[in-house]
């Protein structure tokens, strides 16, 4: 990777930003495509979150991604949101136009297109999507856009339900229920894909799951979208029993892939991508 007077800046911002492997997607991509500029991240808090944006519009970063937790505090520094964005009210990506910050949020497509990038068509199938924060709601709205069977299952009802509501004219068929054992027990046994988008599975909560594993079955899909555990309890359950598994690596790819096409307006070497991530996978899990 060249380095000179005429690079510009992407990067990530948020806290703890450490763990990242978007540096490592992103000038990867940089370098395959003869493209001058470079990809860091910066750990910012809440508080100097305004400060950064004013330095970022002063040397005119080409645009930056966004994670916990800042991912709603940015929206009123941004000039403009993307429609979804704008619905979602959570943005994890910004596109600088000509000195105009524009928000995205790529988490639910990320999400959409992992599945996919499995071969799987999504048309009436049957979903439960397990939370309605930040993740939840992006991942609601992009499976809105599809002809599913969703069930939103929350800790609080009453986020479930408002999302649902929010969701009523999508063309997906939108239900919830508060996040309890007994709306597990009669909902993931009919699911055809089961999405963890709660903090459940993640460090220091990696010894807890979701999902007992008596609900798991070998015929259910199971994406965990936390990549810290790679492998969180509720995936090595399921596939322990058999289950497809999904892991946060596959959003965090396809997430990225969805923002590099933002700034550029170009494919990145997903075959590339795909590669790297699948090794980032192989020394974490070993050789299995």
């Amino acid at each position: 990777m060249r380095i000179d007077g005429k690079t510009r800046l992407l990067c990530l911002i948020g806290d703890p930003v450490e763990h990242s492997l978007s540096p490592m997607m992103h000038n990867l991509s940089f370098e395959e495509l003869g493209l001058n500029y470079v990809y860091m991240a910066f750990r910012v808090t809440k508080e100097r979150l305004e400060t950064v944006i004013e330095g970022f519009r002063a040397i005119g970063v080409k645009g930056f991604n966004v994670t916990t937790p800042l991912k709603r505090d940015i929206v009123v520094f941004l000039d403009k949101l993307d429609p979804r964005a704008a619905k979602i009210g959570v943005v994890n990506t910004v596109l600088n136009d000509h000195g105009e910050f524009i928000g995205f949020n790529t988490d639910g497509v990320g999400v959409v297109k992992a599945l996919e990038d499995r071969d799987l068509k999504l048309d009436g199938l049957s979903i439960v999507l397990l939370g309605a924060g930040s993740a939840g709601r992006a991942i609601a709205y992009a499976l809105s856009e599809i002809p599913c069977r969703l069930t939103i299952l929350n800790r609080t009802a009453e986020k479930a339900k408002s999302l649902a509501e929010e969701l009523s004219d999508g063309l997906a068929e939108v239900s919830w229920k508060q996040l309890t054992i007994d709306s597990l027990t009669e909902c993931v046994p009919r699911a055809d894909i089961l999405i963890n988008a709660t903090s459940v599975g993640m460090k220091p909560k990696d010894a807890e799951t979701p999902v007992p594993k008596r609900l798991l079955r070998k015929e259910l899909i199971v994406f965990d979208i936390v990549y810290n555990p790679l492998e969180t309890r509720l995936l090595k359950e399921a596939r322990e029993v058999g289950a497809t598994t999904l892991d946060g690596l596959e959003m965090l790819l396809h997430q990225g892939i969805e923002a590099f096409k933002i700034w550029f307006n170009l494919e990145p070497p997903v075959g590339l991508l795909k590669k790297a991530i699948e090794e980032v996978r192989r020394r974490r899990l070993g050789c299995r």
